[in-house]
């Protein structure tokens, strides 16, 4: 069979895409998750040396403006870092580049040019109060801290600062003096109204924090002002009389005296949520986070504005063009693509209503095909994005069961209503139908090994099978969780494939038989499908020890092969196409490498 130099990418919906290079013995997979964890990443094939190459969405969990030098900072939770830019988004810097660990809070001190935030680094299991100039130098840490420190606010003209998860602390601006002023069961939020001597928190007992509470500077007199939902932040208008929160994707409003005239001033949506946000009354503006993004609006909430977008918003399927250095991946409404490592991403396809849930790439025909599951069609378009056009409509295709057959010219996917897998013609015409099961209503993976023939999927009722690519030969091969996703590395003779869905999930891998099952890799995310670029070096016929050179170490290696003793897969002409048995045409054939008079090219060139 002629070789296959395409990039596949069939998926699950969790942690990403897989893909593995043969010759830099590399996995690639896409992680999927909240918007701190989304992300591509590449590892060696046992799961160890983990680089990040594509980062994921912002995760702005805190908000602070600097309104007389036209500034709003975020602090940005996947990166641990703190920027800052325009208010309208122009000019965008990073502030630190490395805030030390999880940011839970931060806020300004415009009086003294600084900038606090309290940190904590799960790796190192410390945490603190920090604070910096506005430009980011002169870093110190001013409360060194043995736990999560909490949300943080500044009392500035009385030089004082409030701080802490379950108990609230307050200390110097330096971090001396520290005391604890309410030791009640306090959650992240907090905010301070100076004039009014009041500081104000989110509580209630347990994750909750459905509460807002507010007590004197020193911790007398605590009462509870305001019952309402799961509070993420707070923001305290003295002169305008009132408390602002957030809640989900809702931010609301109340008086400030005693939590009176309740207003919802908009939603972002039930799915979304708004992990902080800061007011500028004199424009009537709100700046929040959601989502990972950074947007902002009116108070009413019209007026919206995206001011920075999350990089990776729910990222899908993946694909590889290893020779152009490119990666290639599917998200909600769009098909973008980057160079690896780069931090430049290009939007490729960009519609409404698009979720693109499995991607295959033909690198030779310069064109990536793709699922849209909202609307039930295949598609494909030059690489670039243009030239976009459907090929199979109505086509009901789960997400990423889609696989290419370069050299037979077709396209396979799963089809979950009809609960079976089809192929067409790569112009989308002839279609028929390959196997028929009632295992394939949710099944995700699909995975092709043209050198051999064989096709490879998941079944809910019946895990991971195999069959000839005409649906002859059905073979059960390992029971796995119907979400599972599939790749293949032929020149090992290996399946890969993840288990598990958000929050944790697995790579697996294991003999194209279904024996020798590996754990590769353990995330606390997602996994939304596993992409494999077979690209290898050309290397002689023959060198079974791969010392570079066929000797007679080779020779004996492949007569046990030959006497059935020990199988190396080369040994049957692998991967120069082999018949499946190792026998005197193999013989022949490598005698003639013991020679010096052959070179194998591998199917994956």
């Amino acid at each position: 069979m002629k070789p296959n130099q395409a990039s596949f990418c069939i998926g699950l919906v969790g942690i990403g895409c897989i893909a593995a290079t043969v010759q830099a013995a590399k996995l690639y997979w896409v992680q999927s998750g909240d918007p701190q964890l989304r992300r591509i990443l590449r590892s060696t094939l046992d799961g160890q040396e983990i680089e990040t190459l594509v980062s994921g969405g912002r995760n702005t969990r805190s908000i602070a403006l600097d309104l007389p030098a036209g500034k709003v900072y975020w602090a940005d939770t996947l990166r641990n870092q703190i920027s800052r830019s325009n208010l309208d988004g122009s000019q965008e810097e990073v502030v630190v580049a490395d805030t030390g660990g999880f940011v839970y809070g931060m806020v300004l001190d415009l009086v003294s040019a600084k900038v606090y935030w309290s940190s904590y680094s799960y790796q190192a299991s410390t945490g603190g109060i920090v604070r910096a100039n506005l430009d980011g130098s002169a870093i110190e840490v001013v409360v060194p801290f043995n736990g999560i420190p909490g949300g943080l606010t500044l009392e500035v003209q009385a030089g004082k600062m409030y701080f802490g998860s379950g108990l609230i602390y307050r200390s110097n601006l330096d971090g001396s003096e520290i005391t604890v002023i309410v030791q009640a069961s306090a959650g992240m939020a907090k905010a301070i109204d100076p004039a009014g001597g009041k500081i104000y928190w989110a509580g209630g007992g347990g994750t909750s924090s459905n509460i807002i509470f507010r007590t004197n500077l020193d911790g007398t007199e605590s009462a509870a002002l305001i019952l309402t939902g799961s509070i993420t932040a707070l923001s305290v208008v003295p002169e305008e009389g009132k408390i602002y929160w957030s809640e989900g994707g809702n931010i609301r409003r109340a008086n400030l005296i005693n939590g009176s005239n309740q207003e919802l001033l908009f939603t972002q949506g039930p799915n979304d949520l708004i992990d902080g946000f800061a007011v500028d009354t004199a424009a009537s503006k709100v700046y929040f986070s959601s989502q990972g993004n950074v947007e902002k609006s009116n108070l009413d909430g019209s007026a919206l504005e995206t001011l920075f977008e999350a990089e990776l918003y729910y990222p899908g399927p993946i694909a590889l063009d290893v020779a152009a250095n490119m990666v290639y991946w599917g998200e909600d409404e769009m098909i973008r693509r980057s160079e690896l490592g780069s931090t430049v991403i290009e939007n490729l396809v960009v519609e409404s209503d698009f979720l693109p849930r499995a991607l295959a790439l033909d690198l030779v025909g310069g064109k990536a095909y793709w699922s849209d599951v909202y609307h039930h069609v295949i598609r494909r378009g030059n690489l670039d994005g243009t030239d976009v056009e459907d090929l199979v409509n109505p086509a009901n295709v789960s997400d990423f069961g889609l696989a290419l057959d370069l050299s037979a010219e077709k396209i396979y996917w799963i089809d979950w209503n009809a609960e079976m897998i089809q192929r067409a013609n790569l112009d989308g015409t002839s279609i028929e139908t390959v196997i028929l099961s009632p295992g394939l209503s949710t099944s995700y993976g699909l995975a092709l090994d043209e050198n051999q023939g064989r096709i490879y999927w998941v079944e809910s009722s019946a895990g991971i099978r195999s069959a000839n690519m005409d649906g002859s030969d059905v073979t059960d091969l390992m029971i796995t969780s119907a979400e599972s996703s599939l790749a293949l590395d032929p020149m090992n003779r290996k399946l890969y494939f993840s288990t598990g869905i958000f929050p944790s999930a697995k790579i697996r891998r294991a003999n194209l038989d279904g024996t020798n099952v590996q754990e590769v890799l353990y995330v606390l995310a997602g996994i939304h499908g596993i992409a494999l670029d077979v690209t290898c070096s050309p290397r002689l016929f023959g060198d079974l020890d791969l010392t570079g050179v066929v000797d007679v170490d080779d020779l004996i290696l492949f007569l046990n092969s030959f006497a059935g003793e020990v199988q190396y897969p080369d040994g049957d002409l692998f991967p120069c196409g082999g018949n499946g048995v190792i026998d005197v045409d193999d013989l022949v054939v490598f005698i003639e490498a013991f020679g010096g008079n052959a070179l194998c090219v591998g199917p994956c060139l």
